[in-house]
């Protein structure tokens, strides 16, 4: 009969044919079946549902660990991998249940953190440095930008970005190695200046001033580079400009003065340094 036949997942309007944005609530080894096994729609959605809706049962890391397996591509019962947008979303899923965690479990929102900053050290960085950039692998490319985008939306309790996701960073901004890289990074570096603007300092992950100080100068030198090797339409200095305003207004308006000359200078010819 129809009852003997088992519901692998639920998929609400397949075929987009309504204007609308879906969550759907169901146990966490129905939305981990349709994350593997759906096509690429379907598996986005059951990501972001992964990440946005409450925990069903008692397992409670199994969310971290299905939304961890499919952003590293891992392969799970003859599944080879998941496409590289599902991968991506992943990582955004991972931030985003940090996040939502943060309030009601933080050892395991920290953990989910921890998990995601380890998880970009072992793809893309070698003693604590940057690996050398190299653009030859579209995927691993677009998993790189993703994931440090994840990464450096994460905050604490208090809406604070914690110390080990400014120090990461902080540190790929500072330390980013286009040297042997056949492709221009400029893109790559504007992902890098947004990540940037997205951090959150405060008194208590960053009692002394430091980190930010240092982050603004590390953005600073990112625009520098800019005027000596200029990217296409100053798409560099443009996305320095906006992360420098915006940690600006967290510094107390130390930079502006700094920079008010370059501002003069650069923003006429080009109209998306204008629009920055």
């Amino acid at each position: 009969s129809a009852y003997n036949v088992p519901v692998l997942w639920v998929e609400l309007d397949p075929t987009f044919a309504f204007i609308r944005q879906v969550y759907s609530l169901q146990p966490e080894y129905m939305m981990l079946e349709q994350m593997y096994r759906d096509a690429l729609p379907g598996a986005v959605h059951a990501v972001r549902c992964l990440a946005a809706t409450r925990a069903h049962d008692m397992k409670k890391y199994l969310r971290q660990r299905g939304l961890s397996d499919c952003m590293l591509g891992a392969p799970v019962d003859g599944f080879e991998g998941h496409h590289v947008f599902v991968r991506c979303e992943a990582a955004y899923g991972l931030a985003t249940y940090a996040n939502l965690r943060v309030h009601h479990a933080l050892n395991e929102a920290w953990e989910t953190t921890t998990k995601l900053v380890n998880s970009f050290k072992e793809l893309y960085m070698e003693a604590n440095i940057p690996k050398a950039n190299d653009f030859s692998d579209d995927d691993a490319y677009l998993l790189q930008r993703a994931m440090l985008l994840a990464i450096s939306s994460v905050t604490n309790e208090k809406g604070a970005t914690p110390d080990l996701v400014t120090r990461l960073v902080e540190r790929v901004v500072r330390f980013n190695d286009n040297t042997y890289n056949t492709m221009s990074d400029s893109r790559y570096v504007a992902t890098l200046l947004m990540a940037t603007s997205r951090l959150q300092f405060s008194a208590e992950e960053d009692p002394t001033g430091r980190a930010l100080a240092s982050t603004i100068e590390a953005a600073a030198m990112c625009m520098e580079k800019d005027r000596i090797i200029p990217s296409r339409d100053g798409l560099v200095t443009a996305a320095a400009l906006q992360c420098l305003s915006v940690l600006d207004v967290q510094k107390g308006g130390a930079w502006s003065a700094d920079y008010a000359a370059l501002v003069r200078r650069e923003v006429e010819p080009r109209p998306l340094l204008r629009m920055a």
